[in-house]
């Protein structure tokens, strides 16, 4: 019988902004994301989907994460030959 509650653990979670967030905040999020990940980028597009979506958040849809990863290609961020995935990354903002 323990003399003290163990207080419940609260789950600080980086990967789930709100469901709410612009596109515009969920685009930094994937980007500061890549540019932490330095030599360690997704290599193909499948996995490139997947870093976004577990970063923006699992609970989001998919054509919002979609809609992220046209707008990474459409700025010239990302480049998606076939299978191989190429990475053109602002520097680190400080």
């Amino acid at each position: 019988m323990p003399c003290f509650k163990v207080a419940p653990q609260q789950q600080e979670s980086k990967a789930a902004p709100a469901a709410s967030a612009s596109p515009e905040e969920l685009l930094k999020l994937a980007v500061d994301d890549l540019i932490k990940r330095k030599d360690k980028k997704p290599r193909t597009p499948k996995a490139l989907r997947s870093t976004i979506h577990a970063r923006c958040g699992i609970t989001l849809p998919a054509t919002k994460i979609d809609a992220v990863l046209d707008a990474l290609v459409k700025r010239g961020y990302v480049k998606i030959n076939g299978e191989e995935v190429t990475y053109a990354l602002p520097a680190p903002s400080s």
